[in-house]
């Protein structure tokens, strides 16, 4: 039987596909990716059989899926969670003494437990996140990188976005900054109440296809 369609999905900085293995797939055919140092300037073409695909992209993963050229690709949609074409910005992203700051002392343990505790909403749940294999000088440089990257070059426009969900509860990207960020686009948004990690919420793919 063929998949439903192709998944394309970004995840956020730091992660890699653990982050949302506990989503069940459900006949789509899922494609993640992750570590946002490094970017080549379009995603693989998709195979003769992929059908139609369904951008899928959170946290920094939206601005990161945002610059590749996805010309080769027939996009059914495109969703933004809990980011924007901004990753460092005090009216449309992460204000930059925060992203900084993060950077910074990404080394030290108690950073990143209290990093993870504003992403989760809670310091218990914070331990149950699954970071995967990630080194943190790794994801420290991954950071760095999308730093650089964002100043030096503007968002592509228009993006490959076609909805955004807004997390109420976001601590990371700040709610009132993804909304200006999104109204600036002319992309329609949809509010729930959840924190920045939104995906440990469903158990599904088809129900973060459903947001969009």
């Amino acid at each position: 039987m063929p998949p439903k369609g192709t998944i394309l999905f970004f995840t956020g900085w730091g992660m890699d596909p653990a982050a949302t293995r506990h989503l069940a797939q459900g006949g789509y055919d899922l494609w993640t990716f992750w570590d946002y140092a490094t970017l080549p300037p379009a995603p693989p073409p998709p195979p003769p059989a992929a059908g139609e695909g369904v951008l899928v992209a959170w946290s920094l993963g939206v601005w990161a899926a945002a610059r590749l050229d996805w010309s080769a690709w027939h996009l059914q949609a495109g969703l933004a969670l809990n980011g924007t074409l901004f990753p460092e910005s005090a009216e449309w992203g992460i204000p930059p003494e925060i992203f900084q700051g993060t950077a910074d002392h990404w080394g030290n343990p108690r950073a990143r437990e209290r990093f993870l505790s504003r992403m989760t909403g809670n310091a218990q749940k914070a331990g149950e996140f699954p970071l995967g294999n990630r080194a943190p000088e790794e994801q420290q440089a991954e950071l760095v990188a999308i730093s650089r990257h964002a100043q030096a070059t503007p968002p592509p426009s228009p993006s490959p976005f076609t909805s955004a969900l807004v997390g109420t509860e976001d601590r990371i990207f700040p709610p009132e900054a993804q909304r200006r960020a999104w109204q600036r686009e002319g992309v329609p948004l949809r509010e729930l109440p959840l924190p920045h990690d939104c995906l440990r919420t469903f158990s599904s793919w088809e129900e973060v296809v459903q947001l969009g």
